[in-house]
C-alpha cells in the first residue's frame, strides 16, 4: 500500500464498509489500513452528477457502464478488478471533489460500526413492540438502551429490586401526572362556575326581553327581536362550553384512575416471583 494518505472509494460503500471493517479487525489489519485518509461511497455521487431516468437499478454499475461508458456486456462485472477499473472511469467523468467531502473517517466508520452492534443487540429484547413501533423508534430506543448484568446467584432478588425500581418510577411519574389532572380539572371547574354567572346574567336579559317585546301599540320591535335571538344563541354556545369541559372533567377523572390500574397491572402482569424462580412475561414471548 502506497506510504501516501489516500481515500479507499466502493460502490454502494454503506453495504461493504462493514465488512471490510469486520475483515480488517479480525485479521489485525488496523495498522496497515492507517493510511486510508477516509471511506467514501459512489453512488451518492453518481445520483449527483447522473440525471436519473426512474428506472429500477439504473445506479448498478453495468447499468452506468452502459449509459456513460457504452460497454453493454454483463460478463466481466461482479469481478473485482474489473468492477475497480469501471468505477474509476465512472468517477473520472464526475466533479470527484463530492467524494472527499461526503467521505467519512476510519476512526467515525469504526464508530458506526459498534453503533450498529449495540442496536442489534438491544434489538431483542424490544421484539414485542415490533409492528407497534416504527423502525426508526425501534433503533433509537435499542441503541440507548441500558444493559442490566443479572446476578446468577440470586435472580429472585434482582427481579424484585428492579420491579420495586420500576413500580417506584411509574407512581413517581403517575403522581405527577395525577397533580396535572387535578390542576386542569380546578381550572376547569373554575371556568365552569364563571361561565354559570354569565348565564344568569344572560337568562335576567331574556326575561327582560320577553316581558318588554311588545309595545303599546302591539307593533313587535325588530331591534329588540334580533337581540333576544342574539341573546338565545349566546346561552346555547355557552350551555355547550360547559358541557364540553363537564365531559373533559369525567375524562380526566377515568385517566387518573386507569393510570393507577395500569401499573398495578402491569406489574402484576410482566414480574411473577414464585419460590425464587423470577418470571418475566410479554407478548408472545416468555424469558425466565
Amino acid at each position: 500500500m502506497s506510504p501516501k494518505p489516500c481515500l479507499l472509494v466502493a460502490h454502494n460503500a454503506t453495504f461493504d464498509k462493514s465488512h471490510l471493517l469486520r475483515s480488517i479487525l479480525k485479521c489485525s489489519m488496523v495498522p496497515a489500513f492507517s493510511k486510508i485518509a477516509g471511506f467514501s461511497d459512489s453512488l451518492p455521487l453518481f445520483k449527483k452528477n447522473f440525471t436519473s431516468k426512474k428506472i429500477l437499478g439504473e445506479y448498478k454499475l453495468s447499468e452506468l457502464a452502459k449509459n456513460h461508458l457504452n460497454i453493454n456486456s454483463d460478463d466481466k462485472f461482479y469481478e473485482a478488478l474489473y468492477d475497480v477499473e469501471i468505477l474509476e472511469k465512472l468517477v473520472s467523468l464526475t466533479d470527484n471533489k463530492y467524494l472527499f467531502e461526503s467521505s467519512k473517517s476510519y476512526r467515525e466508520c469504526l464508530i458506526h460500526l459498534k453503533k450498529l452492534k449495540k442496536t442489534a443487540s438491544g434489538m431483542d429484547c424490544l421484539s414485542p413492540l415490533k409492528g407497534v413501533l416504527s423502525g426508526h423508534i425501534l433503533r433509537k430506543m435499542a441503541f440507548h438502551a441500558t444493559s442490566h448484568r443479572i446476578p446468577s446467584t440470586d435472580n429472585s432478588t434482582y427481579f424484585s429490586t428492579m420491579k420495586d425500581e420500576l413500580a417506584g418510577k411509574i407512581a413517581a411519574s403517575s403522581k405527577a401526572c395525577s397533580e396535572d389532572i387535578a390542576k386542569l380539572r380546578g381550572e376547569l371547574n373554575a371556568d365552569n362556575a364563571a361561565i354559570r354567572k354569565e348565564l344568569e346574567t344572560i337568562k335576567l336579559r331574556v326575561a327582560d326581553l320577553e316581558s318588554n317585546t311588545l309595545p303599546a301599540d302591539g307593533s313587535k320591535t325588530t331591534a329588540r327581536e334580533l337581540e333576544k335571538h342574539m341573546v338565545a344563541a349566546s346561552i346555547n354556545a355557552v350551555e355547550k362550553h360547559i358541557r364540553r369541559n363537564n365531559i373533559i372533567i369525567r375524562g380526566l377523572s377515568c385517566t387518573e384512575s386507569n393510570i393507577k390500574e395500569a401499573v398495578s397491572e402491569f406489574l402484576d402482569k410482566h414480574f411473577k416471583i414464585s419460590n425464587g424462580i423470577v418470571e418475566a412475561t410479554f407478548p408472545n414471548k416468555t424469558k425466565d
